[in-house]
This record gives C-alpha cells, structure tokens and sequence, in this order.
C-alpha cells in the first residue's frame, strides 16, 4: 500500500516517481471514437509481454484495466519512447454544436486525421475524402457533341447506301446476311477506331504546335484523361457502329437466304453411267476454245489431283463438240478407273455441256463417293473460263 507523496521505484522505467494523486476508476473510459483510452494489453505483443505466456492469436486485442495503469506527465511519456496517439480539446466555454463541427471540419482538412466531435451524450465522425465533380457541361457543349455525331453518322450511312450494289454481289456469290453484316460491321471498326486514334494524336500535337507558336502558355499541358474528351471518342465509335448494322438490315430485306450455300450434285448414276448436265451456256466459238482449254488443263496442272489422276486425255474433237478422257480415283489401289466425256450440245445459237462419266472397274459405292471431288473440279474449271478474260478465251478459240 502507497500513500500521495511517497516515491516509487518502477522497474522497466528505471527511475524513481513521487505518487501526486490515486483515481479511482471502476471500469473502461472510453474516448469518442469507442475504444478505450487506456493502452492495449502488453502482452498481445511477444516484444513488451512480461510472461512467457502469450494470448491465442484468434482473440481479439483488449486494454489494460485502470488498476494496472500509472498515469504520467506527457513530457515524461515521450522522453521514454511514448507516442501520441490522440488529441483532446475541451472547449474552455461553453460551445453551440454548430461551432464544434465548424472547428473540426478544419482540423480534418489541414491534418487528414479522422475527428470526432462530442456533444451531450452523442460522438460524431468526421473524415476527408475525395469526390468527383463534372463541370463544364454546358447546353453548347452538349448541343455540339450531337451535331458531330450526327454528322459523323450522315457520312458513314451515305458511304454505305453507296455500295447497295456490293450487297446485290455479295448474295450473288453467296454471302449470306450475316456474313455481310460482319464485313461491314468490321469496316465500320477499322474507320471508327482508327479515326478517333488518328484525330487524338492530332489533337495532341496541335497543342505542342500552339504552345511552340506562344499562342497557348508554355503551362497548359493537354488533358488526356478530359471526360469530354473520352465521351466524344464514344460518342463517335458509337455511331460509326451502329450506322454499320444498316447494310445487314439492307442485305436481310435485298437477299433471301438460302439454306443451301454449297454446290450439290441433282442428278445420281444409272447403274455404271452418271450424267451430269453443267447450268453453263456458251457460243459455238467459245465451246471450241473451252473444249481446248479443258485438254491443256488435264494434261497439265489437272493431271494429278489428291483425289483423282488422269490417265490419258483424247484431243479436243471439234466436229463431235467433246472431249475424252480417262480417270483413276483414289485410292489408287482400289482401281476405281473411269471415261469421262465432256459434250456440247447445241441448242439454238448456243451450246449447253454435258458430262458423262462411265464406271470402268472399281466397286460401284466407292465410285459414287469418291467421283464428288472429280466432278467438283470440273465444275471450277467452268467458272475458272468464265472469269478469263475475252483475249485469253480468243487464244484458245483460234486453231493451232
């Protein structure tokens, strides 16, 4: 027992303190901001604990009871390795509210502390943080970025409406709406993108342009993070995007899809013979020259195929109007052989062709199966002739 005016010696401290006053306090003080205001328990820390016995680490850090606490001057606290960790300020009159949260409000913004105000019986907090403000929308600004996007939107469609007859040809050859929806959805993606990317970078260097000029000061620096900025970039993309799904609904209403995109073969072999007729129509001269043209073909790069090989091709008979030939598919071990004959058949003033194919050996399935790929080749050799041009065909035309 210790009575006010005896000195103390307190190990740890190493030092002797004269006892100026005992409080007695029957519980926790708690300070505004709920925790108590006394330190948390040493021995929580393996460095400041006095017994070998730690507390689990799932318990959760409590304070020192006032009884096992000694209250000294804050001088005396910092010369022996203390820290502030609060401030208190009475008022030394009576405040309104008003004036308390005025103070505080200050306080917080000059230190970036967290504050709490008392009054009666309540605490309030008060904390910094950071909000964003958007300025500078004003009704021209916004009025502006709708005339650009429009007009933006104005030249992409009169560019589109411009190629109606691309659409006709890409369901001629087959595209299907879809597909040309993609085509011009990604030519909308190339310009948008890369327009927005080209104005940006132009932007940027007439702002280093007018600064070397001393138009602008040498401290204006561009924005590049301007939400103006970044909402007129979207703005535009979105725009181009949108005026590109036009050519699909354009395509949907020119073009009636077909469920069939692939060449299918009409007819099917009569036991050994398959006859086959081509939808191509030429002129008498222009049937000669094909007929020639599909000789040099298969005694040449259409000898061998992966599918089929040639095994010896007749010269184009120009009074009969056709040409023979003979094929080996593969596998070539299974010795499916066959004659080919390619005819022209004149109808009025032109010529239909026909191919007829006749099984030499071989099992019949397997020529069936196997004839697809020869007959497929033959076909492109039609739109092949077709795509020449008027002099390559004369070429062929004229006799050797």
């Amino acid at each position: 027992k210790v009575e006010i005016g005896e000195t103390v010696y307190i190990r740890g401290l190493d030092d002797n303190f004269t006892i100026i006053g005992i409080l007695d306090v029957p519980g926790q003080v708690y300070d505004f901001d709920g925790n108590s205001i006394f330190p948390i328990d040493p021995g929580f820390s393996y460095d400041l604990s006095l017994s070998s016995i730690e507390y689990p680490e799932v318990i959760t850090p409590f304070s020192v009871s006032p009884s096992e606490c000694i209250i000294v001057s804050w001088e005396t606290a910092l010369e022996r390795g203390g820290f502030i960790s609060s401030i208190s300020l009475i008022p030394r009159e009576e405040k309104a509210f008003s004036e308390l949260e005025t103070t505080a409000s200050l306080i917080t913004l000059c230190t970036n502390l967290p504050t709490y105000v008392g009054f009666v019986s309540s605490s309030y907090s008060l904390q910094k943080f950071f909000t964003y403000i958007i300025q500078g929308w004003g009704v021209m600004l916004i009025i502006l970025l709708i005339l650009v996007t429009l007009s933006v939107a104005n030249i992409m469609l009169s560019s589109l409406l411009s190629k109606r007859k691309d659409i006709m040809i890409y369901s001629v050859l087959g595209l299907s709406p879809e597909k040309i929806l993609i085509i011009f959805l990604t030519e909308g993606c190339v310009l948008s993108f890369g327009g927005v990317l080209i104005g940006y970078l132009i932007g940027y260097g007439l702002n280093n342009l007018l600064i070397i000029l001393k138009i602008l000061p040498p401290t204006f620096t561009f924005n590049f993070v301007s939400l103006s900025v970044i909402l007129s970039m979207c703005l535009i993309l979105g725009a181009v995007l949108l005026v590109s799904l036009y050519p699909g609904i354009l395509a949907a209403k020119i073009v009636t899809p077909s469920l069939e995109r692939k060449w299918r073969l009409s007819t099917r072999p009569v036991k050994d013979i398959w006859e086959i007729i081509i939808p191509v129509k030429m002129k008498h001269f222009e049937a000669i020259g094909f007929l020639r043209y599909l000789h040099e073909y298969y005694l040449g790069s259409g000898n061998m195929k992966p599918a089929f090989r040639v095994l010896d091709v007749s010269e184009a008979d120009i009074q009969n109007m056709e040409l023979k030939l003979n094929v080996l598919l593969t596998p070539v071990e299974r010795n499916i052989v066959q004659e080919v004959a390619f005819k022209a058949i004149k109808e009025k003033d032109e010529c239909q062709f026909h191919m007829t194919i006749v099984r030499k050996t071989g099992d019949p399935k397997m020529w069936q199966s196997r004839n697809r790929a020869f007959i497929d080749d033959a076909r492109k050799q039609f739109l092949l002739w077709k795509a020449l041009l008027p002099e390559e065909k004369r070429k062929y035309s004229i006799s050797f």
